[in-house]
């Protein structure tokens, strides 16, 4: 029906964030270092593609 609700981030969750992202990061690359640049390549965008099949399935 066309209506959405937008939020925000308390101060204590920008800082959580902020501290997590750098660790996030880490994890993604020691996941990922298992395959090839192709590999990686194809998984980027097949995740994209899945993303972008459904994205109201993230709507709330």
């Amino acid at each position: 029906d066309g209506r959405s609700r937008l939020i925000r981030l308390s101060s204590a969750g920008k800082a959580a964030y902020h501290d997590l992202v750098p660790l996030m990061l880490e994890v993604e690359e020691r996941l990922l270092a298992v395959y090839s640049k192709e590999e990686v390549a194809e998984l980027r965008r097949l995740m994209a593609k899945l993303a972008d099949q459904d994205s109201t399935m993230f709507v709330v």
